[in-house]
């Protein structure tokens, strides 16, 4: 396979209420909290990786849907979301400054690109010219944050 080129940037970021009164930088700074995360997603697999390894200590919940995650959140039924920077970016958008993202791990990024035949040059060549487009005219942040804010 080869790929395009990227068309998002994803990060592992928390999310808290905006009238949290901890400084979350980090997050061994969730240590003694109550987090959601989306089950079976990178950010599931991180925050069991952190606490297997007895690096945080954590009330853990895990929902099928994102979206779970932030109306608990709202409802104050736990103290921080860990997901996806795409999926914070749209949901804190879309909170009407309920929420914030409190912290985005720079350090590992997650690129997004789409798979192709190995053998199709012409059609990488195409995607990444239409991805350009997109992107110069500002249509592909507008879908982003439509489809990662619902």
């Amino acid at each position: 396979m080869i790929f395009s080129d990227s068309y998002i940037d994803n990060y592992q970021s928390i999310v808290v209420r905006s009238d949290c009164d901890i400084a979350i930088d980090s997050f061994e700074r969730l240590d003694g909290l109550k987090v959601a995360v989306q089950k079976d997603t990178v950010s599931d697999e991180l925050m069991n990786s952190l606490i297997d390894n007895e690096t945080i200590n954590v009330q853990l919940l895990e929902n099928e849907v994102a979206t779970d995650c932030f109306d608990q959140l709202n409802a104050k039924e736990i103290d921080a979301i860990v997901c996806d920077s795409t999926v914070a970016e749209g949901q804190v958008a879309r909170s009407s400054g309920a929420f914030v993202e409190a912290y985005r791990d720079a350090s590992n990024v997650e690129k997004f690109a789409i798979a192709i035949g190995k053998d199709n040059q012409g059609l990488q060549k195409a995607i990444n010219e239409a991805l350009a487009i997109l992107d110069d005219s500002g249509v592909e942040k507008t879908i982003i944050n439509s489809w990662f804010s619902r």
